[in-house]
């Protein structure tokens, strides 16, 4: 798991105006399932490559709370 104090930085950050900046090492052309899993359960974490590979080969897409 991440760094609980990098976490609550970037938190602090959110609240005061300031909107979190994407790692330089994070690739978001190419879907994570993490941020997929993310996007099922209706989060905001995730990106719009995320969204569109949460639709499977079957046409279905994941359920979201």
């Amino acid at each position: 798991m991440g760094d609980p104090s990098k976490w609550a930085r970037e938190k602090r950050a959110e609240a005061a105006g300031h909107p979190y900046q994407v790692p330089n090492d994070v690739d978001t052309s190419v879907p994570s399932i993490a941020r997929i899993y993310d996007y099922a359960l209706g989060g905001k974490d995730n990106f719009e490559v995320d969204r569109r590979a949460s639709t499977t080969s079957s046409g279905r897409t994941a359920t979201r709370s």
